[in-house]
């Protein structure tokens, strides 16, 4: 462990800046009902994993909060029963409508409908043998997805001076967690992605100077701990551009200078870690989605009911 926390730490202090390429594509959040007449909740949820299975298919991330949702609307166009020797089977034909809208202004980016058919022992059993038969890589839902991933794209190249605009707003007011959130949503292989990003960096670094006095406290609590681990995922997270950066680098020292003590034996692989390098850029555009992912998950869901207003 002390290997691992020292060579993070080592790389913290020799950094080379090089440009970090990022292969993310567009993302929709997927929204179900909890339940509906003739279907429960864990119809809706496994309906919800082959959506992500079928998007993930295509080329599309799925998100729980986000700009853009896609969500079902499933209607029953028959069902009978037939009747076995050992027991009764019930056979079921549903239509599953997919809808792709945009959360704030409800605009409509894209819909198609797909007939499924399943069967089981009562109708529930046959709708989720409907679900669990879905092609994921069905030409309806490769179609679809493909034309309102183009819209998307559009979407977001048209409004990106907004996008910027609003973000430069929030940051101006301290919101950094809820502006750096919003540029995240941008995708990064469009044009303007590293106008996006360096707005993004940018913004970052505020946030950083809000809070790395408090991240300094928490590290020097657990150096005197001695739990060094601790401290240096802290100490990691602080940018080397922050107004705590200096005091951020002695007390990577102090911990480096603790963890060779306990490591003469090995010195020869402590110089071959003094030689590594990381990208600067890149721990920035992680630590900028990580802030992203945790803002979005304290915010709350949106649900069904919402959305299809």
């Amino acid at each position: 462990m002390e290997k691992l926390i020292l060579s993070f730490l080592i790389g913290l202090l020799g950094i080379s800046s090089t440009y970090a390429q990022h292969d993310n594509d567009i993302t929709i959040g997927i929204v179900v009902p909890e339940q509906q007449k003739e279907m429960d909740a864990n119809a809706f949820r496994l309906l919800a994993t082959r959506l992500n299975a079928v998007m993930g298919a295509n080329g599309v991330s799925s998100e729980t909060n986000g700009t853009f949702v896609i969500y079902p609307v499933v209607n029953i166009l028959d069902q009978k029963l037939v009747e076995g020797g050992l027991r009764n089977i019930t056979m079921v034909e549903v239509e599953l409508s997919l809808f792709v809208k945009q959360v704030v202004t409800h605009t409509l980016f894209g819909s198609c409908s797909k007939i499924l058919k399943g069967n089981g022992r009562n109708l529930s059993d046959a709708i989720r043998n409907a679900f669990s038969g879905m092609n994921t890589r069905d030409n309806v839902y490769s179609q679809f997805l493909t034309q309102t991933k183009e819209k998307i794209a559009n979407y977001y190249l048209e409004n990106k001076a907004n996008l910027l605009s609003q973000a430069h707003q929030l940051a101006a007011n301290q919101q950094y967690e809820q502006a750096l959130a919003l540029l995240t949503t941008f995708p990064q292989n469009l044009k303007g992605a590293n106008e996006v990003q360096a707005v993004a960096i940018e913004i970052y670094k505020k946030y950083q100077n809000q809070v790395c006095a408090q991240m300094i406290l928490k590290a020097e609590a657990a150096i005197s701990l001695q739990n060094y681990e601790e401290a240096a995922f802290i100490l990691a997270s602080i940018d080397t551009e922050s107004i705590c950066h200096s005091d951020a680098a002695k007390l990577i020292k102090k911990v480096e200078d603790t963890i060779k003590a306990d490591q003469k034996a090995e010195q020869e692989l402590e110089e071959k870690l003094l030689n590594k390098k990381i990208s600067l850029e890149k721990r920035r555009i992680d630590a900028i989605k990580e802030i992203a992912t945790a803002y979005l998950s304290n915010q709350p869901q949106i649900t069904y009911t919402q959305i299809i207003k």
